[in-house]
């Protein structure tokens, strides 16, 4: 088991520094979900909004005029993953500014 002072994290150019915890699996499905079309379904509290900003943020930096658009449908849900998606990243990077978060009226 790790120790407190041993933990890992993700390192990637968009995501900030000791943010996300590495954890095998979130970053084996992630990889996955960057190379081909993708249905996660995990249950709550494993990770599923840190696999999709890691996915996301893999893709636009290999494809830098790419953007990502998000589907909710509800707005406690897209401020929910807008909170999430910039805590994670850089809030002036290019996953936090290209991303759109949409929502039923």
């Amino acid at each position: 088991m790790l120790e407190a002072g041993d933990r890992r994290y993700i390192e990637h150019p968009l995501v900030w520094p000791e943010t996300v915890e590495y954890r095998l699996y979130q970053k084996r499905i992630a990889d996955v979900a960057s190379e081909k079309n993708t249905l996660v379904i995990l249950p709550t509290a494993l990770g599923k909004t840190v696999i999709s900003t890691l996915v996301a943020a893999d893709i636009l930096y290999n494809y830098r005029s790419s953007w990502i658009k998000v589907l909710s449908f509800s707005s406690s849900g897209s401020r929910s993953y807008r909170s999430e998606i910039t805590s994670i990243t850089y809030a002036g990077g290019r996953l936090s500014a290209s991303c759109h978060i949409f929502s039923k009226p």
